[in-house]
Formats: structure tokens, sequence, C-alpha cells
């Protein structure tokens, strides 16, 4: 059995190059994590210090305004997923490391499949949207294409 990977933590980090307009910041400890696993660890590790945590993505518009104590664990986690919960619904769930871009080439793979059951979008995303019924397509479709707002 593999052991999990331990995520680095880095004292005192310089956050610069993740601050979206490139101001100087630190954090008292940083690390990345592409795991659960890590993810857990490096909670563990703030809770047995009793540190604050600060949770950041790869977004843009991330104005960091100076240092940040104690754990910045930065979410480097991938994966799209889905389960089928009635042939009419689907639930979707994003990692918290994937981008927007994926998230839109996965829901226009998902409307194009609607309109055309069988089509290939992407060869990472049709064995998953191959297992979705075709009424599952043309709903989670509809309601990507006409969000409610309430």
């Amino acid at each position: 059995m593999n052991e999990p990977q331990i995520p680095e933590i880095v004292e005192q980090a310089d956050l610069q190059a993740l601050n979206s307009l490139a101001v100087a910041a630190q954090a008292e400890f940083f690390c990345s994590v592409t795991t659960t696993e890590q993810l857990i660890q490096a909670l563990n590790f703030a809770n047995e210090r009793q540190l604050p945590v600060t949770a950041l993505g790869g977004g843009s518009n991330l104005v960091l305004a100076g240092d940040i104590s104690g754990l910045v664990i930065y979410l480097d986690l991938m994966g799209i997923s889905h389960q089928q919960l009635t042939p009419e619904q689907v639930h979707v769930s994003f990692a918290a490391g994937e981008n927007w871009h994926s998230a839109v080439e996965y829901f226009r793979c998902l409307e194009a499949a609607a309109a055309a059951p069988g089509i290939l979008c992407s060869p990472v995303l049709a064995p998953s949207l191959a297992k979705l019924s075709t009424a599952s397509l043309k709903s989670l479709s509809r309601a990507v294409m006409m969000p409610s707002v309430t």
C-alpha cells in the first residue's frame, strides 16, 4: 500500500506570484495540496499548532493586501465527476483546483451530447459522458442554458 504524500509546508512563503497585482505578501506557513489526503494532513498540521487556515485557489482577481498569518493552503485538487440521480437529473462535481475553462468545456460537451447523443467532445470527457442517459443530458443542457434566477 502506498504511503500518502505529505505536503511540503514552507515557512515564510512568498505569495507574490499568486497575487493578481503582484503585490508583495507572505504566508506564515504555506503548502499546496493535490489530494484530499494531503489536505487532511495540512489541516491536521494547522490544528496541532492552533493556526488559522486560509484557502487559496487558482482564480484571478486575488489581491492580497499584506502578509497572512497561519497556514495558507493552495488548493490544486483536480477532477470532474458526475452522478446520475434520476433519468432527468445529474449531479456534477468539480474539485477545488479545477479551473473555469474546464467547467465550461465540460458543460459545452454535455450540451453537444444532449443535442447529438454519441458525439465526442474531448477524449478525457467522452467516456464519462457516455454513461449518462440522453434524458439527463438534455435536462442538464437546459439547466445550463437557462439557469434559474431567484
